[in-house]
């Protein structure tokens, strides 16, 4: 494949005192066989310093610029992730005056190989309503690399790329479970979305973790309650965190969903979402339990 022309991809990183990982997810940017045209890292308010380390790269790097973020009031993690990137994506358009073909988000955590765009660019082009794409995510616990395995026809939300004009029809939503409702709504314009299992990224946390695993889950949980689940089926999905590691998001998890029950909170309002959500249930419950 001729990979001369739309290949030019813009990149959006939201992060927070992330230093530790930092250094391992510049490299594996700059080092990409297709540069992007632009890589936007959002600060969310750094003091361990990770804006130091990105403006110090950024000077090497014309391509990449930093936006840092003065916000003294902060929502929970789900929406506060959606907001700091909608912020990147509204920084790129109003320092952006070129034309780009694919916009992707990458988190502060997250190592590529060398031609992850080269290659997901190449299977955009063999495949012309492919709307949004990603590697799969081995995710980094302890010394073991344990795959996060999703259907097939689920991109990651931590380095996922969209076509330009499947993005552009759909946008991105400050909304809580930010990745899950974008995928959702491209489904809903017809385009697929997909994760290709021979393309493999590296998490260099746990998922969840990021905010430390007890307030991880407790998201997890609000999420739940925001995509429409009911009560058994929240229960039954309690079940998987006491199997899977670290086996304690059982109890933040409920405690996530009952608090927004409880106080009835606002759920999604998009019908094709939630009954989206209710047909998938059981089969991806199923799977759950068929691992162990």
């Amino acid at each position: 494949m001729n990979l001369t022309e739309k290949n030019r991809y813009i990149i959006v990183t939201p992060f927070k005192n992330e230093i530790k990982f930092l250094p391992d997810v510049l490299k594996s940017v700059v080092n990409q066989t297709i540069k992007p045209s632009l890589w936007i890292l959002v600060d969310d308010g750094s003091t361990d310093g990770s804006y130091e380390l990105v403006s110090e790269w950024a000077k090497k790097n014309s391509y990449i610029r930093i936006l840092k973020l003065n916000r003294k009031k902060r929502r929970e993690i789900g929406f506060n992730y959606s907001k700091v990137i909608f912020n990147g994506f509204e920084y790129f358009r109003q320092i952006w005056n070129d034309s780009y073909d694919y916009i992707g988000i990458l988190d502060a955590d997250i190592v590529l190989p060398n031609n992850y765009y080269e290659r997901l660019i190449k299977k955009f082009g063999e495949d012309e309503n492919l709307g949004i794409a990603s590697g799969i995510v081995m995710c980094r616990v302890g010394k073991k690399l344990i795959w996060e395995k999703e259907p097939p026809e689920w991109p990651c939300g931590a380095a996922r790329l969209w076509k330009r004009e499947c993005f552009e029809k759909t946008g991105w939503k400050i909304t809580r479970a930010p990745d899950t409702v974008s995928t959702v709504m491209v489904m809903k314009l017809g385009y697929k979305t997909r994760n290709f299992q021979d393309l493999v990224i590296i998490h260099l946390r746990p998922t969840w973790s990021g905010g430390g695993f007890w307030a991880g889950y407790i998201d997890i949980g609000k999420t739940r309650y925001y995509l429409g689940y009911d009560i058994i089926s929240t229960l039954l999905a309690s079940l998987k965190y006491t199997i899977e590691y670290p086996h304690i998001g059982t109890i933040p998890f409920l405690i996530g969903y009952f608090d927004d029950f409880i106080n009835y909170r606002r759920r999604i309002n998009d019908k094709f979402v939630i009954n989206f959500f209710k047909k998938r249930f059981i089969a991806k419950i199923m799977s759950w339990f068929n691992k162990y």
